[in-house]
């Protein structure tokens, strides 16, 4: 019995510093989402990216009931490696947002990653990702959050992977709400 509650002691310490560090990370990524929106609104020219990204099984290879821990970490590691600030999000995703990025570089980015954490999982994992500039979302960095968010919802059914959405005109249809634009 003394085993079982030191067991389930060191699980809800556990627990709770993990929620820590996601608050943590949470209010690190509203603020960096709020000084580039605010950039963007103040300065012409400036925009950026951003990158919400998941590791994944590869669908077929009947792995699909077993977690994603193992390409989350190697996905972190190697953003880690690149330089770039992650922010957790829910359920290992993590968020990365790149200021003054081209299409290039992100499609570049977004290569380099994929071919390192399959390369390191022996092509088990795949990057799954969903994309935002700060253009795109005028009225808050909520809505910037949010579209990309979709735009990462939208790309998991295309690769049959994750919670399907209902329909791609749906998708579109809320997008043009979230964005504003027709």
């Amino acid at each position: 019995m003394g085993i079982w509650l030191d067991e389930l002691e060191r699980e809800s310490l556990e627990s709770r510093a993990l929620t820590q560090q996601q608050l943590r990370d949470r209010r690190a990524l509203r603020a960096t989402l709020e000084q580039h929106h605010e950039a963007m609104l103040m300065e012409p020219g400036f925009d950026c990216v951003l990158l919400l990204l998941d590791a994944q099984h590869k669908p077929g290879l009947g792995l699909d009931d077993l977690p994603a821990t193992e390409g989350q970490d190697l996905m972190h590691a190697e953003l880690v490696r690149m330089g770039l600030p992650v922010y957790a999000l829910r359920d290992g995703q993590a968020c990365v947002a790149l200021p003054r990025a081209s299409n290039d570089e992100v499609k570049r980015l977004l290569l380099r990653l994929n071919r390192r954490v399959a390369s390191n999982s022996q092509e088990r994992f795949a990057i799954v990702f969903g994309a935002a500039r700060a253009h795109e979302a005028r009225r808050s960095f909520s809505d910037w959050m949010a579209l990309a968010d979709l735009r990462f919802q939208q790309r998991q059914t295309r690769m049959g992977v994750g919670d399907a959405v209902a329909g791609a005109l749906l998708a579109r249809r809320a997008e043009r709400r979230q964005t504003g634009r027709r």
